[in-house]
């Protein structure tokens, strides 16, 4: 997980911290933090909204809320065409991994911008990763 001193300005989110988000956990801080701008891949909000009602319900929130929450996410969103070159490099630094992650790595490539996860997808891809937690240190949350 290449990480460097320079200070985040933006980052490409994965669907795990937008989940994180909508139902109030501790990413919903990132989102908030001034001079950070959040860049999603839009297939991730489509990833993100099958898991949104369930997740809603377990966390015990209304799910017109989370729908809510969802339709005006707190980042700039990407359609697909504005990253397509990018793609068949993130698809081949991804092999054998979650393809669902590939629109945010080809985002992340085509932005030059580290990746904001909680998961270790995006280990050994060459790519700056950040997780909530790192993200909250380094912005002083």
């Amino acid at each position: 997980m290449p990480t460097s001193g320079k200070p985040v300005a933006l980052v490409v989110a994965d669907a795990n911290v937008l989940l994180s988000a909508i139902v109030g956990g501790a990413a919903a801080t990132v989102f908030a933090a001034p001079g950070l701008t959040v860049h999603v891949a839009e297939p991730t909000l489509d990833e993100v909204a099958r898991y949104a009602s369930s997740m809603a319900a377990r966390k015990g929130l209304d799910a017109g809320i989370v729908a809510l929450a969802l339709a005006a996410p707190p980042a700039t969103v990407h359609p697909a065409a504005s990253y397509v070159g990018s793609l068949a490099e993130a698809a081949r630094r991804l092999r054998g991994r979650d393809v669902d992650n590939a629109d945010v790595l080809a985002l992340a490539l085509h932005l030059d911008a580290p990746v904001w996860s909680n998961d270790h997808d995006f280990d050994g891809t060459g790519i700056e990763v950040h997780t909530t937690a790192r993200l909250l240190k380094r912005l002083g949350l």
